[in-house]
């Protein structure tokens, strides 16, 4: 059960089910690294600072707070919205309670498989000394860091592929570029023909149909 400490009342936040919605296991690894930590639902994306409770801030200091919305849900700072709708997540987030000051959030849950879990209890135990040594904010400040880091990553692994595959499919926008220069602009409507037969059949009959890409020789990854 999510303590009430820090938090505002009478709003409706999602009950954490052990087993159903995160496995069990991955609940025990947290505490066990930090008795404090604890999943907390996010129903939409949110604007959040590093340490928040139900507290607003100055006009002149704002800071986004825990409070409800006009349809009864707790939210974790400030809901993002388009054109004028929340925008959803429905994601667990960790959160460490740090009294007296507040809620300090540790890091989004991306999936709830179990290597994933693994990896981020992994991830979470050896960092913990970081906590232990410079504090909430600092632990905090380098799991954003290693996300940005991951997802740049991945981001310039993709932007890798997607030069290759331009290379690999040159020969076939020069061939494009060049019948435009022509004035050949009309599909060509490349097709396949495929004999069907089976045993014991009198006429064979054909299918004809439109090469796929693949093909007609372009190169496409089997994921970007």
């Amino acid at each position: 059960m999510l303590p009430n400490t820090l938090r505002p009342r009478g709003y409706r936040q999602r009950e954490l089910k052990p087993g159903l919605h995160v496995p069990t296991g991955f609940i025990g690894d947290l505490k066990a690294i930090d008795e404090h930590l604890w999943l907390v639902w996010h129903p939409y994306r949110v604007m959040y600072d590093d340490v928040m409770n139900e507290y607003a801030g100055l006009l002149e200091d704002p800071r986004h707070q825990i409070h409800g919305t006009d349809n009864g849900l707790e939210v974790w700072g400030w809901v993002l919205k388009h054109q004028g709708y929340p925008i959803p997540e429905e994601k667990w987030h960790i959160w460490r309670l740090c009294w007296p000051n507040g809620w300090c959030h540790i890091c989004p849950l991306q999936s709830t498989d179990a290597g994933y879990l693994g990896l981020i209890a992994r991830r979470l135990y050896l960092q913990a000394t970081t906590r232990n040594r410079y504090g909430d904010r600092a632990w905090s400040k380098k799991l954003q860091d290693d996300e940005e880091a991951a997802f740049e990553k991945d981001s310039a692994r993709t932007m890798e592929m997607f030069d290759a595959v331009g290379q690999e499919n040159k020969w076939l926008s020069d061939r494009v570029r060049e019948n435009f220069e022509r004035g050949i602009v009309a599909p060509s409507n490349p097709q396949k023909e495929t004999i069907v037969s089976y045993s014991g059949q009198g006429n064979r009959s054909r299918i004809v149909r439109p090469l796929d890409d693949t093909e007609g020789g372009l190169v496409i990854p089997d994921k970007w």
